[in-house]
């Protein structure tokens, strides 16, 4: 078994990879010259196993460059409207209404919450 096939390559190493591939094409050119046929039958096999890995690589970064459309909100309200964020007075009146809105939800379930929110 080729040691390539077992292989989990990151994108990042694909020039390496194309290097080694690039190499053994050499190698097999070379054991043609020789007429080293067990060699050429060793180096084709891990060639297969490289181009492999070059392809799968090849794929996962195509799939990670796709974009993805989300869409649009379809609710009445603009974009900006939906992006407008409140100003720090609006922030604090609405964690005193939340505060509140918990203690007196508290208060009525009359849990350990209760007895120190009321």
């Amino acid at each position: 078994m080729c040691p390539l096939s077992a292989l989990i390559v990151h994108a990042l190493e694909l020039p390496r990879l194309v290097e080694i591939r690039d190499n053994l094409l050499a190698r097999i050119r070379g054991a043609e010259r020789e007429g080293w046929l067990g060699e050429i039958e060793g180096l084709q096999s891990s060639l297969t196993h490289a181009e492999e890995k070059i392809a799968q690589l090849d794929a996962q970064i195509a799939r990670k460059q796709e974009a993805v459309n989300l869409g649009l909100p379809t609710s009445g309200r603009s974009l900006l409207a939906l992006l407008r964020l409140p100003n720090r007075r609006s922030l604090r009146d609405l964690d005193r209404c939340r505060l509140r809105r918990w203690s007196e939800d508290a208060c009525r379930s009359g849990g350990d919450a209760a007895a120190m929110a009321c």
